[in-house]
């Protein structure tokens, strides 16, 4: 029998905190962050409808004649009207919705929103959301740094962020780029807003998941109270692709100096070595300097190979930042603040600070108070049955036909997002970073879902 989420969670406050408890939900979503708030609206049955208004798009416009706008959007065929949308998204049916939602955005003209949110209660479903915080890793962000978007892209639907802005008194233009405590701060009330902290479970999170004899999912989740068992009729992966730093494995790097994380938790030390040349060492080296403080910039490739020169090479107002780091690495700008060595790798740290740096063969050695090794991260799935998702060979391309920048980790039929029967992966676990796109992720579950749930009624 289903229960409720209020009921589930009167339930789990009624339970001394060392029983683990069973209960059974529709859908169970691993991850708190952008997707699976949307993903927790959606299965509260609230409901997307496409507004019949001129679209500013003419392919999207003409795409649009063919739908019914009674229909909410996920009763629509939409792998079928998606198709052949472009854009810099890897799958059809998330341009489709950030056109919808967002339209027109990357003309950067505040074009009013075409999709409008219903709330139909008796369409509700059951669910839960499994997270260590509201918002995900937007949360664990240095709150101070600046978005790389826009920061209307980062807004759901149903609630702009120009709303949140003004109930909260907040001074801001949602169409630059913000403070991503603004966009932390706008998640959580995003979830107050429409009521959805009942389906939350804060401060949790999954420690295994197994196929059911029959069906389904069983769940085991560690809480602050204790550990409980949840059964799901399917299970939502939307936990992002942060959890687990990847390390160099050389001598020093458990060092209580050394860390694999990005964020400014007191002041700087002295001089910080960075390892990395991807977008968190990147933020982390601005800020660094801003702070007036010394940085060794510790790179494997030439500078123009980097995923920083490659984005910010080129001049930019919008990312003068960058821009300027770019100009660094390269050696074109210079500054007593920051030593750049390109083609070089840290080989080793000791107790005293002293780090050993190959580069061309030779073996140099330099002085930090603190290092930071930011060489990207992966996703933790080791919760589930081995073999019950597979990454796919290569990273795809985007609807656009250029190659998809982000790495993918898990391969999903691309119009349900299905990993196996009954397992959904979204978001970046599945090549997809920008928020805008997650919305088609969110969209394309619930389909997914609605649609096996008329097969099951007509069974």
């Amino acid at each position: 029998m289903l229960h409720r989420c209020v009921a589930v969670f009167a339930s789990c406050r009624a339970m001394a905190s060392n029983v683990a408890t069973c209960q059974h939900v529709e859908v169970l979503v691993v991850g708190g962050g952008p997707s699976g708030i949307l993903l927790s609206l959606l299965l509260s049955g609230y409901k997307g409808y496409a507004k019949p208004a001129q679209h500013p798009d003419p392919d999207v416009a003409k795409k649009l004649q063919s739908v019914d706008f009674a229909l909410p959007v996920t009763e629509w065929e939409l792998a079928k009207v998606a198709r052949g949308l472009q854009g810099r998204a890897n799958n059809e049916i998330c341009v489709l919705l950030d056109q919808l939602h967002l339209p027109s955005a990357e003309s950067l003209r505040d074009y009013p929103s075409l999709l409008e949110m219903r709330r139909e209660p008796k369409d509700a479903r059951s669910h839960v959301v499994v997270t260590q915080t509201v918002g995900g890793m937007w949360e664990a962000m240095n709150g101070t740094w600046a978005t790389l978007s826009p920061g209307s892209w980062m807004q759901l639907p149903g609630w702009t962020l120009d709303a949140f802005l003004s109930s909260t008194g907040r001074v801001a233009n949602s169409q630059d780029r913000l403070e991503r405590s603004i966009v932390a701060d706008y998640y959580k009330a995003y979830v107050s807003h429409f009521d959805l902290s009942n389906s939350f479970l804060p401060g949790s999170r999954v420690e295994k998941v197994a196929k059911r004899d029959g069906g389904g999912w069983s769940v085991e989740v560690l809480t602050s109270d204790g550990q409980r068992t949840i059964h799901a009729d399917n299970v939502v992966l939307a936990g992002g692709s942060y959890s687990l730093p990847r390390r160099l494995s050389i001598p020093g790097e458990d060092l209580p100096f050394v860390s694999h994380r990005s964020k400014l938790t007191g002041p700087p030390a002295g001089t910080t070595l960075v390892v990395g040349a991807g977008l968190s060492a990147a933020d982390l080296i601005i800020a660094l300097l801003r702070a007036r403080k010394h940085v060794i910039h510790i790179f494997r490739t030439r500078a123009d190979q980097t995923k920083i020169v490659d984005k910010f090479g080129r001049f930019s107002q919008m990312y003068l930042e960058y821009f300027q780091l770019s100009e660094l690495m390269k050696g074109k700008l210079r500054s007593d603040l920051y030593k750049p060595w390109p083609s070089s790798q840290l080989v080793g740290v000791d107790e005293g600070g002293r780090c050993s740096v190959s580069q061309d063969g030779r073996l140099e050695y330099v002085q930090a108070d603190e290092v930071r090794v930011l060489v990207g991260s992966s996703p933790d799935l080791t919760f589930l049955p081995e073999g019950v998702v597979s990454p796919p060979r290569t990273r795809g391309v985007l609807t656009s036909g250029d190659e998809n920048p982000h790495e993918v980790f898990v391969d999903v039929d691309p119009g349900t997002f299905e990993a196996s029967p009954g397992l959904f992966a979204v978001g970046p676990l599945r090549g997809a970073n920008f928020v805008r796109f997650l919305v088609g992720d969110a969209f394309g579950v619930v389909s997914a879902l609605e649609r096996q749930k008329n097969r099951q009624g007509a069974a």
